[in-house]
């Protein structure tokens, strides 16, 4: 999965923030704190908001001032409900695909509102040109002397994907809530389902604002200039616990 992963990682950069905070919550649960001050980024909490200043408090009880004007990318992530994707969200999710048409997995991110502009539409399978053929080792690929393509076979042919779990990648709108069904440019719909059999976990993106801040939200932090009277920063992702109050139009 080199080439999928390589290809997709500037797009999963907040898909992965949030695994990691799942990992940093059953952290700290076992006694861990999360790293954070002025050279380092990490896990902090909503000490207090004002319309111009939030105050971010480590796990040592340090207290960092930010001003609204020094937040950078401001990220807030909601868990939500299928009921509460609006028609112009976009919906992203990577799993197993048992079929062509399904995708398996526990997480699916929901990109709200100026939020979208952080995601494109993609649809990523395993069928994709040159994705099938990176899992057989034994294919040799180069180019001839006069630069056209070329393929060598082994004299035992190899079966490719074989033991190599399919997956999918896609960013997309959605077309039915439930089941949850995301729409592809060819206008084929694809239905994205709990690889548990039960639930997946479903979070809603948008770009924060310091009005949706509360103490005690946890609150992942990337500090880009600090000293011991203030802090900017270049990334804030504020994680909720709470659904959010949504009203479609």
């Amino acid at each position: 999965m080199r080439r999928i992963s390589n290809a997709l990682a500037p797009l999963a950069v907040i898909f992965l923030l949030g695994s990691a905070f799942q990992s940093a919550k059953a952290q700290q649960g076992a006694g861990a704190t999360p790293n954070f001050g002025l050279n380092n980024p990490g896990w902090a909490e909503v000490l207090s908001v004002t319309p111009k200043w939030v105050v971010l408090q480590s796990a040592d009880g340090r207290q960092y001032p930010v001003s609204s004007a020094a937040l950078g990318r401001f990220i807030v992530r909601w868990p939500i409900l299928p009921p509460m994707v609006s028609a112009t969200a976009l919906v992203e999710a990577e799993g197993q695909s048992p079929s062509v048409n399904t995708v398996l997995t526990n997480s699916v991110e929901v990109y709200e509102g100026a939020a979208r502009g952080f995601v494109s539409p993609t649809y990523i399978t395993p069928t994709d040109a040159g994705i099938l053929r990176q899992y057989d080792a034994t294919y040799t690929f180069g180019f001839d002397s006069m630069n056209q393509f070329w393929s060598m076979y082994p004299s035992q042919p190899a079966v490719a994907m074989q033991n190599v779990q399919l997956m999918t990648y896609i960013v997309a709108p959605v077309v039915n809530i439930f089941p949850l069904m995301l729409g592809t440019p060819s206008n084929q719909a694809i239905r994205i389902a709990p690889a548990n059999g039960q639930a997946f976990r479903m979070t809603r993106i948008v770009v924060g604002s310091l009005d949706q801040l509360r103490p005690g939200d946890l609150v992942y932090a990337v500090p880009n200039d600090a000293n011991n009277k203030s802090m900017a920063l270049s990334v804030m992702i504020v994680y909720k616990k709470d659904y959010p109050v949504i009203t479609h139009n």
